[in-house]
C-alpha cells in the first residue's frame, strides 16, 4: 500500500510540472526530472518525439518556455498510483490540453493525452525516470 505522503509527493510532481508549462516557466519541469530520465511522444506525427537524458529534457523545455505565443492549460483527471514490484512507482492519468495563442480565447487545439510516469524515489526527493505521452484525441 502506497504511504498518503508519497501519494502526495507525486501528485505535487506532476501538478508542479504543469503549473511551470502554463505559467510560461516551462524550464522549472526538467528539475523534476531524473539524470537518465525519458520523455517519449508516442502519437503519430507531430506528437512522435523523444528526450532522454535530462540536458536533453532541458533543451525540450527550453524550447517550449520560448514560445511565449502558445498559451496551454492542462487539465489532469483519472489519476491513479501505484506501486510496482521493483519498488518504483508508476502514475497514470489523461492529460486535457488546451492549446491556443497567447491573447486570444479560443483555443487552436484541444489534445486529450493518456500519461504515464514512472517514478524512483530516494531520500524523499521524487524524480520522473520515465514519461510517456500519448495523444488519443485532437479536437
Amino acid at each position: 500500500m502506497i504511504s498518503i505522503n508519497t501519494e502526495r509527493s507525486i501528485q505535487q510532481v506532476i501538478y508542479h510540472i504543469v503549473t511551470a508549462i502554463d505559467e510560461g516557466r516551462a524550464t522549472l519541469a526538467a528539475d523534476y526530472f531524473a539524470d537518465d530520465g525519458a520523455i517519449v511522444f508516442s502519437g503519430k506525427p507531430p506528437y512522435n518525439n523523444e528526450f532522454f537524458g535530462i540536458q536533453n529534457i532541458r533543451t525540450f523545455f527550453q524550447q517550449r518556455q520560448n514560445n511565449t505565443e502558445l498559451l496551454t492549460r492542462h487539465l489532469i483527471s483519472n489519476l491513479i498510483i501505484s506501486q510496482q514490484q521493483d519498488g518504483n512507482y508508476r502514475a497514470n492519468y489523461i492529460f486535457n490540453v488546451f492549446r491556443g495563442k497567447s491573447g486570444e480565447i479560443k483555443p487552436l487545439e484541444n489534445l486529450i493525452c493518456d500519461v504515464c510516469d514512472q517514478f524512483r524515489i530516494q531520500n524523499d526527493d521524487v524524480r520522473i525516470f520515465h514519461r510517456e505521452v500519448k495523444p488519443i484525441f485532437s479536437l
